[in-house]
């Protein structure tokens, strides 16, 4: 699911988190922090650094965990959390007043560089309201505030808190030593991962996929991608995925915490930015329709950089119940808070002014490191969640429950369900194998729309919900029976044909495994290894054109909504003059065998592989003979264009329902008594369930979108009069 939520401000929001805008603490005191502040160094390199060798990353004979590692995200229970008062003190007074006076466990473990400045901020933070009880000083001399990226990265080996240390991507000794020294004061294990990293560039899911950019490769030029992803795997049991970094004339750090924040299981904000920005809109649109096909909801804030300065919303703080977010002074801020307000529903938000910190390239991300909770269980799903059930069948959902620091109480995993806002039911979970249980989730009705989410129980009384915060947000999945007209990897030759324009010498599509290093992509989009991609020699790209690839016909004139889901590459030098008008990859569809042609989707440049989807029966008629054809070019012939595609999908969708679509009066047939029926499902579903209670207000759904709105008007004449539609 994809909330597009970045481009304009929602006036209505059910169930608000509740937002704190301005500060708990007496205006004058953080006038004066800040009148008082002191100057230090930035979170990226100042020039002087610039000219010094970057650390190395030496191994200290370490080895990885042995154990059970379970990684914990940012959102999940943290016991507490780290900052250092060396800069920015009014920002981090406005976070220890709440984080020590509302959340009920929380501790913030402060680093101070003597025992003067410890006397100076406990006075500090007394006279602001904070409970000193829940402040542990640290007397650690650093080089700078920006904790985030030098601090403890916890991973929870056997449920014990563990630090996984890096190198510090910067030539500031004393704050790379802070977790050696960390572990020695409070004999705590760690592990070294051998990385030079700044700890920033890496945000992660309670599922296992973690996410940093590119920067970590240029970081550490003796590993490969892959060495990269199997140290997280190794160290911290995570899958990695790399995304490009921005430019360092748009974002001083490259680091991905600048546009991305994960806010639950299979939830995230991503920064929306505009196309002129180039390459941050291509990177952050790509790691969306990523994310979207991967089954993650994805809400979006605004991101733009001005003289150098990259302002961003993503950079926040989740503490618990409590969430911390930035305010520029613009109007941007309250989109921003919106957004904030239906992804955090529940939690108590504080807008706080980043307008000095952003000029650093940080915000309070930056200059605060989580510290988990030790005790609990983990709960997750080892896959997404169905998108689709079949009606009238019962639908079996693996999750997965680990012991964190509890032990799991046998037969109290629950599967809760409802259809159609009804009241909650339960089915047990039953166990499989391997920390493995199985819900049952049972049939659905065409026209229901399932909602279902998972809870367990530890021996302490812990109970964890999946999703995290259920049941304010849950799964939920579409009623329809899935028929695969073609599934293709591009594995095995499945008859698609290609043509191109005669005098082509290179760029026509071919199947292959990409060989990378050039324009194209490096590898194929599913893992299968082969996809279509437009030549496969370096240096070679598409040269006029067009070039097709077409696919076999399939036989639609049965078929109810048929899809066509794709993933396609494109990569075009032309995309960074705005805005774009040439060289797009081009979809389109043809009815009668290939005699025409309409186009249905077109993709500018990105840079990376993205997913689609285009509904068939929105551009063509439903016949025996429709065909596919995917088109890449480059006319005039004046740029690099180089494009793929993979993991073709042709799908429809249907439900043998009870009732008759169309049938909105429930007689049994399709007629002209159906029309003002249709009428008033149209205009007032409330009074025609009143008007008509044994039928399902879905039978005006005749466009089978899931929604009944004036898109239903033609298909309901179609239907009505027995015409193709």
């Amino acid at each position: 699911m994809h909330r597009w939520l970045g481009g304009c401000l929602v006036l209505i929001i059910v169930n608000l988190a509740l937002a704190q805008t301005g500060p708990l603490i007496p205006q004058e005191l953080l006038d004066q922090l800040e009148a008082n502040e002191p100057q230090g160094l930035p979170r990226h390199m100042t020039p002087k650094e610039a000219l010094l060798p970057l650390p190395t990353a030496e191994r200290d004979g370490r080895t990885p965990p042995s154990g059970t590692v379970y990684c914990p995200p940012e959102y999940v229970r943290n016991e507490g959390i780290f900052m250092n008062w060396k800069q920015y003190t009014s920002l981090i007074t406005q976070m220890i007043v709440p984080i020590t006076t509302q959340d009920p466990e929380g501790i913030v473990h402060l680093v101070v560089d003597s025992p003067s400045a410890q006397s100076s901020a406990a006075a500090t933070l007394a006279a602001a309201g904070a409970d000193l009880s829940r402040v542990n000083f640290i007397v650690y001399q650093t080089n700078a505030v920006w904790i985030r990226d030098y601090g403890p990265r916890y991973i929870l080996e056997d449920g014990a808190q563990t630090i996984i240390d890096h190198v510090y991507n910067r030539p500031r000794p004393l704050d790379d030593g802070f977790n050696d020294f960390l572990a020695d004061y409070w004999d705590a294990p760690q592990y070294d991962i051998g990385l030079v990293h700044g700890g920033g560039n890496f945000h992660l899911f309670a599922n296992g996929d973690a996410f940093m950019t590119t920067l970590v490769l240029s970081e550490n030029p003796s590993l490969t991608a892959a060495d990269v992803i199997q140290r997280y795997h190794d160290y911290q049991n995570l899958n990695l995925t790399l995304y490009q970094g921005f430019p360092y004339s748009f974002d001083g750090t490259a680091h991905i915490d600048m546009w991305m924040l994960p806010v639950d299981d299979w939830k995230v904000i991503i920064g929306q930015y505009q196309p002129s920005d180039g390459s941050p809109y291509s990177i952050t649109e790509g790691a969306v329709a990523d994310l979207t096909a991967r089954g993650y909801t994805v809400y979006r804030t605004p991101g733009w950089s001005i003289g150098g300065t990259h302002y961003t919303y993503t950079n926040a703080v989740i503490f618990n119940d409590l969430v911390f977010m930035s305010r520029f002074n613009v109007p941007e801020d309250n989109v921003a808070l919106a957004v904030f307000q239906e992804a955090f529903a529940g939690k108590t938000i504080y807008q706080l002014d980043s307008s000095s910190i952003i000029q650093a390239a940080g915000a309070m991300h930056c200059i605060t490191m989580h510290m988990p909770a030790a005790a609990g269980l983990y709960i997750g799903l080892p896959a997404a969640a169905p998108e689709f059930v079949a009606p009238q069948t019962p639908t079996a959902i693996t999750v997965r429950i680990e012991n964190r620091g509890e032990t799991y109480v046998p037969d109290s995993g629950l599967l809760y369900y409802r259809f159609d806002g009804g009241a909650w039911q339960t089915v047990s979970l039953t166990p499989l194998s391997d920390n493995l249980y199985e819900g049952l989730l049972p049939g659905a009705d065409c026209g229901d729309t399932p909602e279902f989410y998972f809870s367990a129980t530890g021996d302490k009384g812990t109970v964890v919900y999946l999703p995290s915060d259920a049941p304010a947000h849950v799964y939920t999945a579409t009623v329809a029976t899935v028929t695969t007209l073609l599934s293709d990897d591009f594995e095995s030759d499945l008859s698609w044909t290609v043509d191109s324009a005669p005098g082509m010498t290179s760029g026509m599509w071919t199947r292959a495994v990409p060989v990378g290093g050039d324009y194209g992509p490096d590898a194929d989009y599913d893992g299968s290894g082969m996809c279509y991609v437009t030549d496969n020699r370096r240096t070679y790209d598409v040269d006029g054109g067009p070039t097709h690839l077409t696919s076999p016909a399939f036989d639609m004139s049965a078929m109810h909504s048929p899809i066509v889901r794709f993933a396609e590459f494109l990569f075009c030098d032309d995309a960074e003059v705005y805005p774009v008008t040439q060289d797009f990859l081009d979809v389109y569809l043809s009815s009668d065998g290939g005699a025409t042609w309409v186009l249905a989707g077109q993709y500018a440049s990105h840079d990376n592989w993205v997913m689609h989807e285009i509904r068939v029966a929105d551009f063509i008629p439903l016949t025996a003979t429709v065909q596919v054809r995917f088109t890449a070019n480059d006319t005039p012939n004046n740029s690099q264009t180089e494009a793929g595609i993979d993991a073709v999908w042709i799908y429809d969708l249907a439900c043998d329902a009870p009732w008759k679509l169309g049938d909105v009066n429930c007689d049994q047939a399709v007629n002209v008594f159906d029309i003002d029926p249709f009428v008033l499902a149209l205009t007032d579903q409330a009074e025609y369930v009143a008007t008509y209670p044994d039928c399902n207000v879905m039978n005006a759904d005749t466009n089978g979108d899931g929604s009944i709105n004036v898109f239903d008007i033609d298909p309901f004449v179609n239907l009505l009069t027995g015409a193709q539609p």
